[in-house]
């Protein structure tokens, strides 16, 4: 095929997910586009379960999702989804509409994540999934380059062959958080599988928290983002956007025209 019988097919525009948080929405044109693997990386406690769980809370209003979270046995994540349905912050619909997996119900090696995501595209119709966390995907525990760009190829590749959105939790190595330095273990070679980058920054003296969009394969933009987290909803809420973000070596601002994709809600 040439590019010109390409471009001369009759293709849709990807549709996209709104994650109903208007601070990322935003940025996005309305949605994150389908058929691309985000990752949400930052330090202990800065909050990136809860940043998937909001996301995914919001998804399933409208769409199953699948959820591997691989850091929670089955009593601890019905206590904590039994707790927000008491207080109203999520509905049986809802949670009726997330099939979940915990570290109980699963080996957590790469191959089987691969199989069970496979098995619930075909069987349930899914296309959103949150994987938390790709850190209990590791059977090397020195976790080194080779063992990460695999993982994080193995899940570029599902997201692409299926045309699902995934969200997965990863770890920063230590060097990267003192030089301030987004990175996957201090990977850049797992950071190229990925189209979208967040990371979340944490003062604990303050209690101050930012959203970086550190990557953004799918329009370019770069933000920083103060937001709080609400401890009773316990859901994030922007405090302000406080300048645009452009990662380094990245000198010159270019304007990019941005399409508008057909928004699922």
């Amino acid at each position: 095929m040439t590019l010109l019988e390409l471009i001369k097919q009759d293709l849709k525009q990807p549709p996209i997910y709104s994650t109903d948080i208007d601070f990322i929405d935003d940025i996005f044109n309305g949605g994150i586009q389908l058929g691309q693997l985000v990752t949400i990386t930052g330090e202990q406690e800065s909050g990136k379960t809860k940043l998937m769980e909001q996301i995914l809370s919001n998804v399933s209003k409208g769409f199953k999702c699948l959820y591997f979270s691989l850091e929670f046995n089955k009593y601890q994540v019905a206590s904590y989804f039994m707790m927000k349905l008491k207080k109203g912050y999520i509905t049986q619909k809802q949670l009726n509409n997330i099939i979940i997996v915990t570290t109980d119900l699963i080996d957590p090696s790469i191959d089987n994540i691969i199989k069970t995501i496979d098995y619930h595209i075909k069987n349930d119709n899914i296309t959103f999934i949150g994987l938390d966390s790709t850190l209990n995907l590791y059977h090397n525990t020195l976790r080194g380059e080779e063992e990460t760009t695999d993982i994080f190829r193995q899940l570029q590749a599902v997201t692409i062959a299926n045309n699902v959105l995934l969200f997965a939790i990863a770890q920063n190595a230590k060097q990267d958080l003192k030089d301030d330095r987004v990175s996957i273990f201090g990977s850049q070679k797992a950071n190229h599988f990925t189209n979208i980058m967040f990371h979340l920054k944490f003062n604990r003296d303050e209690n101050e928290r930012q959203l970086i969009i550190a990557k953004n394969k799918q329009n370019g933009k770069y933000k920083k983002i103060d937001i709080k987290l609400n401890t009773d909803s316990l859901i994030f809420e922007i405090d302000s956007i406080i300048e645009e973000f452009r990662k380094p070596k990245i000198e010159k601002k270019t304007d990019k025209k941005v399409s508008l994709w057909e928004v699922i809600r």
